[in-house]
């Protein structure tokens, strides 16, 4: 019995620059792969630019070092695309380069343009590159408004330890900076801590007198959601009753004036430094609209003098927000206020974003 014969592969021509087969094009005018590489490898060329009416000069040495294959293919190879018509020759003189001798010079026509290159289109790449980016930040989005919708707001990543997690709170600059030791400076003087501690005082009691006012008038609520030391129910509902004085809608039905003279200053104090709030009633039984902080996802966000990316925000039912960030080592934290709390005040997070993001 006959040995069983073994078949060898061809080894191709090994190509030190990118080609493109067009199979629909080689069959059409019955290429060889040879012939194909060479076309392709021609009309991937960069420096045509430079030449005049669509010739440029190429030698089969340049050929054949880029593509490693032998001079006399190369030559076959270009006559046999001349027949078709695929590409023209004729003779130039480079005058750079110092030489009476003429050039083979080389023109893909327009038969020969017809040669597919869409799997190698630098531009069309970079766009779908783009796209792709786009693609994924809408993706982020959507499922940020799914999550919002749900209120799915508990996240699944474990933050850093307590002390690690940035402080929602600005970054310190070198304004800041001075700004501190300014107020240590005029902390050091009684008599100036005195009067700023009377001016600001009397900017209370003004601004006191002037909802006071304004809003036993109306009958309507000042506020709810107080957050001070007092530890009010944050469904409480402040009112200023038909005296003028300051009262309590709490929720277990109660209606009744404040007496406590320290929870009343406390309270002032409290709306005084958050005047955002006045005539603010937040539903804890809504979902809030984030949709205005949306635009911040993705961005670089300075805090603590550390980058941080922008990584997920999520409604919180009642009126509040969840930001998780995500540091230089890919690790999403989430952001706390300064009560060590992840809910966060959407105003106060959308003044945040403003000052310390990075908007490109």
């Amino acid at each position: 019995m006959s040995a069983i014969p073994t078949t060898t592969s061809i080894e191709l021509p090994k190509c030190t620059r990118t080609t493109v087969i067009d199979h629909l094009f080689r069959n059409k005018y019955k290429l060889t792969l040879t012939q194909t590489i060479i076309l392709s490898y021609l009309l991937l060329l960069k420096n045509w630019a430079n030449v005049v009416d669509g010739y440029f000069i190429i030698t089969t040495n340049k050929i054949e070092n880029d593509l490693k294959i032998g001079k006399k293919t190369i030559e076959a190879s270009l006559t046999k695309l001349k027949k078709l018509g695929l590409v023209e020759t004729k003779l130039l003189k480079v005058e750079e380069w110092n030489s009476n001798a003429n050039f083979r010079a080389l023109r893909i026509t327009e038969k020969g343009k017809e040669y597919n290159l869409s799997y190698y289109k630098p531009k069309e790449h970079q766009l779908i590159l783009e796209l792709e980016e786009k693609n994924s930040q809408l993706e982020k989005q959507n499922k940020t408004l799914i999550m919002q919708i749900e209120l799915n707001k508990e996240s699944k990543i474990v933050p850093k330890p307590q002390e690690q997690n940035p402080i929602f709170k600005k970054p310190t600059t070198p304004k800041k900076l001075e700004a501190e030791k300014s107020s240590k400076n005029r902390a050091n003087t009684n008599i100036t801590h005195k009067v700023n501690k009377d001016n600001n005082l009397e900017e209370i009691n003004n601004f006191r007198k002037k909802i006071s006012y304004a809003f036993s008038k109306s009958g309507n609520p000042i506020c709810n959601g107080v957050e001070n030391q007092d530890r009010w129910l944050k469904e409480t509902i402040f009112y200023i009753n038909s005296y003028q004085k300051l009262s309590v809608d709490i929720p277990n039905g109660d209606f009744k004036q404040v007496s406590n003279p320290k929870h009343v200053n406390n309270f002032w104090e409290w709306l005084f430094k958050n005047q955002d709030r006045v005539g603010d009633i937040i539903d804890y039984n809504a979902i809030p609209d984030i949709s205005f902080l949306l635009i911040f996802l993705g961005k670089i966000l300075i805090t603590n003098n550390k980058e941080f990316i922008i990584h997920a925000i999520y409604a919180v039912k009642g009126g509040g927000v969840n930001i998780s960030l995500k540091d230089e080592n890919g690790v999403v934290i989430d952001v706390i206020n300064e009560k060590k709390s992840k809910v966060l005040d959407i105003g106060k997070s959308k003044a945040w974003f403003n000052e310390n993001c990075v908007i490109e």
